[in-house]
């Protein structure tokens, strides 16, 4: 037997030969050795045993880094540790033990039977180490790292980058865009607004009400300017503590575009009889960004109309006085931002109400003091259209004993002397003012001045005055007589009369025993060539010379001779085929020296030609009434237009040249390039007949097939009764029948004769009357056609 460090049976190596040694290397447990010796009687034999140290066990698999998340389950293995030992026979005594972990708590386990490393509870993000030791049964032991790697999953903002429009005219608080983010670990993710380009742009994230999601948003009154800054470049900044993902949102400042109405311009009939406050027309406009609009009035003062910011329009006046015709507005639109170019809306009034006229006022008369209580001063005369009006009348007088010295009576309209006139009084003159009001509309104050004369006593005039209403004539018309009654205290005595003051100008002569005016020279009115109303004091002298005086009023009536004249021969303009409904084309004018209103007030009528396409206005202004925009090549459209006062007419031609729209083309317009085409298949089908008449001709000597021709021997012109007379009018009336027209232009009555402004007849166009229509033919005869 043998025992480390000592020597059982001594063994020495010398000069003895019968010594055997045997060297065996290294064995493993449960080698057997069988020793081959000659001497195996009276032996003993010792073996010496050399032992070595013995291998260190070591890990196959440390040292080594893993990584995983921090979602990881409970219980989920996360690595096997592998070791072993050269000595084969350690193996299975072999023991790993976990030494440290740096940092603690990583929420895992170790075991140390299978190696297995797993989790014990939700992983912490971070990095540990932990350390692991291997022993065998002789102590020998090694050491190695398993580096752990707890990782966190990032947040995603998943909808960025993105972008969006957004108006410079916005000022509430705005949601732009809702940011998506997500985190694969479940963490609490916060988002922010880092930065901004430029630097303090006006928006702001938070989150979306009502949710746990974040919104990008505009401040309120953000000032946002397109010109200034187009672009705002938004960084979105998301953390769950651990890591980040960072992303950005981009803003289009768009421009703002004015709100576009959808219904002006345009017309609305409006009676006068409406009453204030009443909504005639509601002006409706859109925006293209959506934001609410209001309306307002430009260049109006004193306006007839108002409207509200929300385009109702109201009348704001009465109209029971207004006399015009039409009346505009211009009405424009406020986005906020904006404001829109303006448009015109037109009102036409209907019941126009016409206002009386003081027709023979302001006006100064010379009377008498001898004019006797009573006598008539002046009768007012007062044209009023409306003959259904009731009138009103109110005075005022100067000096306030006006009011005592005349009496006016509202229904004769004459003025009488109520007191006796005192010349030596030292009132010499009486100034009574007029106002007359049909209910609607008034005229006034008008002046009438009374100057009192001095008389002498002898002769007298039966009346203090007299008056002659006559029309305005040619030299040496005898107007009617004024009727003097003259007594004189002294019989016998004769009177003959004399104008002995108003004219001065020597237009009148007067008859000396009849005191009958007669004209000298070719008496008109027309133009303020002639005063319409003369006083004529005229001189009654008998035959002592002793003399009375007393007023002639002579009154001189428009005769209506005269007819409008044109100012220009012919009109013509040029207007573009995309010009706008309602739009002012040109104005033309007219005037008749006639002195009353009746007679030279001017009415305008477009009254032939393309009539459809133009209105005038009672001022002569041409204005478009439909599109020509089915013209535009140049097309010249002709109206007339005729000026009419108290039934005197004179025409004149507006010629109208249809320019193309900006920027047109022929086949631009739809409508075109429909009748174009219909055009060239009408033109291929009269190709195509037209060879086949041709043929037909040469091949068979006719076109058509041989017919019964039937003659009209007769025609119908407008009825059976009047036909002989029509035929039979010979030269007086020549007729000409014409199966297409009927009766030729020879037998249309002529149009009144006008005149031009330099002198030249003119006449309306031509009129033509219907077309004849076919009589009974049943007794034609009948003849073969080739």
């Amino acid at each position: 037997m043998y025992t480390e460090s000592s020597g059982v049976i001594p063994y020495e190596t010398g000069i003895y030969d019968n010594n055997i040694v045997v060297s065996i290397g290294d064995v493993t447990v449960g080698y057997n050795y069988s020793l081959s010796t000659p001497f195996v009687n009276d032996r003993v034999y010792a073996i010496a045993s050399t032992v070595r140290e013995g291998d260190t066990p070591d890990f196959t698999n440390l040292p080594a880094s893993i990584d995983v998340y921090d979602d990881t389950p409970i219980g989920m293995t996360l690595y096997t540790v592998s070791f072993t030992d050269a000595n084969i026979e350690d193996i299975p005594t072999l023991s790993v033990t976990v030494y440290s972990v740096n940092p603690s708590r990583p929420n895992v386990a170790f075991d140390t039977a299978t190696g297995e490393l797993t989790t014990t509870g939700l992983l912490s993000y971070g990095t540990f180490t932990i350390r692991l030791r291997v022993n065998d049964r002789c102590n020998n032991n090694n050491r190695r790292e398993l580096i752990l790697n707890v990782l966190n999953y990032p947040p995603v903002i998943g909808n960025l980058p993105a972008s969006c429009d957004l108006s410079e005219v916005v000022t509430l608080e705005t949601f732009l865009y809702e940011v998506t983010v997500s985190d694969a670990s479940g963490d609490q993710v916060t988002c922010a607004l880092n930065n901004t380009s430029p630097a303090g742009a006006p928006f702001l994230l938070k989150y979306v009400s009502g949710t746990s999601s974040y919104g990008i948003y505009s401040q309120s009154s953000p000032n946002l300017d397109f010109a200034t800054v187009p672009l705002y470049t938004l960084t979105i900044f998301c953390t769950d503590g651990i890591t980040t993902d960072v992303e950005t949102f981009t803003v289009h400042v768009t421009k703002n575009s004015p709100a576009i109405f959808s219904n002006l311009p345009a017309n609305v009939s409006v009676p006068l009889t409406t009453p204030l406050g009443t909504v005639v027309y509601t002006v409706r406009a859109t925006d293209p960004e959506g934001s609410s609009v209001s309306y307002s009035m430009i260049t109006c003062r004193s306006c007839w109309f108002s409207i509200a910011s929300s385009g109702e329009v109201i009348v704001a006046t009465s109209l029971l006085t207004k006399t015009s015709t039409t009346y505009n507005i211009d009405i424009r639109v406020y986005d906020g931002s904006t404001h829109s170019l303006s448009y015109t809306l037109t009102f036409i009034f209907t019941g126009i109400n016409t206002q009386p006229v003081l027709d023979n006022l302001p006006r100064t008369l010379n009377i008498p003091e001898s004019l006797a209580i009573g006598a008539e001063v002046f009768t007012l005369v007062m044209i009023d259209p409306d003959v259904t009006d009731t009138h009103s009348y109110v005075f005022s007088y100067s000096p306030a004993s006006a009011a005592t010295a005349f009496t006016f009576d509202t229904t004769t309209r004459r003025l009488t002397v109520a007191t006796t006139l005192n010349y030596e009084s030292g009132v010499t003159q009486y100034t009574i003012s007029f106002t007359v009001d049909d209910g609607h509309l008034s005229d006034g104050p008008q002046d009438l001045i009374i100057n009192i004369l001095d008389v002498n006593d002898a002769p007298v005039f039966q009346k203090s005055i007299y008056s002659v209403t006559d029309l305005e004539r040619n030299t040496n018309h005898v107007l009617p007589d004024p009727g003097f009654v003259v007594t004189d205290e002294d019989p016998g005595d004769t009177v003959s009369y004399t104008i002995t003051s108003g004219n001065s100008l020597g237009r009148f002569k007067m008859d000396p025993l009849t005191g009958i005016l007669t004209f000298t020279v070719n008496y008109d009115v027309d133009d303020s060539n002639m005063p319409q109303f003369v006083d004529l004091i005229v001189t009654a002298t008998d035959s002592g010379d002793m003399t009375a005086t007393v007023l002639l009023q002579v009154t001189l009536v428009d005769n209506n001779d005269n007819s409008p004249v044109w100012e220009q021969d012919s009109y013509e303009t040029i207007i573009a085929a995309d010009m706008t409904i309602g739009s002012s084309i040109l104005q033309v004018r007219a005037t008749d020296i006639d002195v009353e209103y009746n007679n030279n007030n001017i009415f305008y009528t477009i009254y032939s030609g393309s009539t459809e396409y133009f209105g005038i206005k009672d001022n002569g202004e041409i204005y478009l009434l439909k599109s020509v925009s089915i013209y535009g090549n140049y097309t010249e459209l002709y109206v007339d237009i005729r000026a009419t006062s108290t039934n005197r007419h004179v025409y004149v031609t507006l010629k109208v040249i249809v320019n193309p729209a900006t920027s047109d083309d022929f086949f631009d317009d739809t409508g075109n390039v429909a009748w174009f085409s219909v055009c060239i298949v009408v033109g291929v089908v009269a190709v195509i007949v037209f060879s086949v008449m041709l043929y037909r001709y040469f091949r068979y000597g006719y076109v058509f097939a041989n017919k019964t021709e039937t003659s009209v021997e007769h025609l119908n012109l407008e009825n059976t009764d009047s036909r002989n007379d029509v035929l039979s009018q010979g030269d007086n009336n020549t007729t000409t029948e014409d199966p297409v027209r009927g009766i030729s232009p020879s037998n249309t009555p002529n149009r009144p004769p006008t005149t031009l402004r330099d002198g030249t007849p003119s006449t309306e166009p031509p009129r033509y009357n219907s077309p004849v229509m076919l009589q009974d033919v049943t007794s034609a005869t009948e003849k073969n056609i080739p």
